[in-house]
């Protein structure tokens, strides 16, 4: 994740030593690219949420918001200030230069498992019928990002 922020006043060392190896958890999806997502704080929108919507529809999301995540390396450059987090990034000597990256498969969520109990314990025909449209579409949509991922 790249923050634009002036580096000029930032000493990297010390935000190196005030993130490098702390565990974050992150409030929006990240998408899987070594673009990440651009943060820019001294504008009116701090994101320009039409590039950040079309990183997740092309690369998918490596980690989801509420995720947590270890920051593995920060670098200031010229104009801005890089997070890395998870081993992830590119661009360094030693950097694998496959430009794939690894997503993990969605796996059921506690809504899943919720609405899976709602319909054991559901006796009303009308809502029976509405929970398992629901729990249809939460299952549809968690198999249409998974054949996506496994592209």
């Amino acid at each position: 994740m790249a923050l634009a922020a002036p580096a000029a006043a930032q000493n990297e060392d010390a935000l190196k030593d005030l993130f490098e190896g702390k565990r974050i958890v992150t409030l929006i999806d990240l998408p899987g690219t070594s673009d990440g997502v651009d943060v820019r704080v001294d504008a009116d929108r701090q994101i320009d949420y039409q590039e950040y919507g079309h990183r997740l529809r092309m690369y998918g999301t490596a980690l989801r918001a509420g995720d947590s995540a270890i920051v593995t390396l920060v670098k200031v450059k010229q104009d801005l200030i890089e997070f890395q987090l998870s081993g992830g990034g590119y661009g360094t000597f030693s950097d694998d230069t496959s430009t794939s990256v690894y997503i993990p498969f969605v796996e059921k969520s506690r809504r899943d498992n919720e609405l899976e109990r709602l319909v054991r314990d559901e006796k009303d025909g009308r809502g029976l019928r509405q929970l398992e449209r629901d729990l249809d579409a939460l299952r549809d949509c968690r198999g249409r990002e998974n054949r996506r991922i496994g592209v």
